[in-house]
């Protein structure tokens, strides 16, 4: 369900530079849940096209490092030379902001991202984040997306 939200809120990005950049992080998000092979490379793909237009070379380069790691020998040339074009254009863009991706909080009600600082709802079922403010549900109060689990608050 996350890795389905995560697309349909790309999809509905605008295609302004912002836009691209929303767009990225969340099919970069999209690329590290758990579903067929396939689809978390064809996520990453899509992610590192996003973030080259949108010049996000350190969020390009993490997804090039996570996919040289899964790469047939035979592609991994290509991918390099790729991250030796990040190396060359920095990695200071929005990644240095976020930290690595498996670190990120994502609230699936605004669809947006939970600054590191923030205190965040999380539900002990499904594992869903949800920003507090912008969710507007309490500790311990139903998942508004799995409609089983309780969700309970986190502070960083």
């Amino acid at each position: 369900k996350k890795f389905l939200s995560l697309i349909l809120h790309e999809r509905s990005e605008s295609k302004d530079a912002d836009g691209l950049v929303r767009g990225a992080v969340c099919l970069a998000l999209a690329s590290q849940q758990e579903t067929r092979p396939v689809h978390q490379v064809r996520c990453a793909r899509l992610a590192l096209t996003k973030s080259f237009a949108a010049s996000c070379f350190g969020l390009a380069a993490g997804l090039l490092e996570a996919l040289i790691s899964k790469a047939p020998e035979n592609r991994k040339p290509e991918l390099r030379k790729r991250l030796e074009e990040c190396d060359s254009h920095g990695r200071e863009d929005i990644q240095g902001s976020l930290g690595p991706l498996e670190d990120l909080r994502f609230c699936m009600k605004s669809m947006q991202l939970i600054p590191r600082d923030a205190a965040f709802l999380k539900c002990d079922f499904c594992r869903m984040c949800f920003h507090g403010t912008d969710a507007g549900l309490r500790h311990m109060s139903k998942c508004p997306f799995c409609s089983f689990g309780l969700v309970v608050s986190f502070k960083p």
